[in-house]
């Protein structure tokens, strides 16, 4: 269970593109935050809620933009409600500064890298979307708030 987002516009990204569980929803959205974007379009429940087209291309050139810049980093939080362990999610540093490891900040791996990569080319190609559980079989009605 998760965050299925529709695109208006055929994406050609990994298929995994646009689809989250519920943790990776949360890493997205920390992720847009520590780059200082707006997530205030992103819901909690997967009624079908839209992300516009303009949000999704700032999205995307964002993450872009901190890939390129190395500034953001991976971070572990211990969490009790993960049964005393935790999760992963993204954070932002300095450019020029290196993650701190007494921070639970590492450097983003290869997977990170891909994830975020894969996200942003979702973004940029999908001409805004819609925020649901699963879409399959159901025909949507695409409408100019796109």
């Amino acid at each position: 269970m998760g965050m299925n987002l529709h695109p208006k516009k055929q994406v050609t990204c990994d298929d995994m593109g646009g689809n989250f569980n519920w943790t990776g929803w949360r890493c997205l959205r920390d992720l847009l935050n520590a780059l200082g974007c707006d997530t205030s379009e992103m819901q909690g429940s997967n009624d079908g809620g839209l992300i516009k087209s303009a949000t999704c291309k700032k999205w995307a050139k964002a993450m872009r933009k901190g890939l390129a810049k190395k500034i953001i980093v991976s971070r572990y939080v211990k969490s009790d409600r993960y049964g005393g362990g935790g999760f992963e999610t993204f954070k932002t540093i300095e450019e020029g500064k290196t993650p701190n490891p007494r921070q639970n900040q590492h450097e983003l791996s290869e997977s990170d890298v891909k994830w975020i990569e894969t996200h942003a080319s979702f973004f940029e190609q999908c001409g805004g979307c819609r925020q649901y559980y699963d879409f399959g079989g159901v025909d949507f009605i695409f409408d100019e708030e796109y």
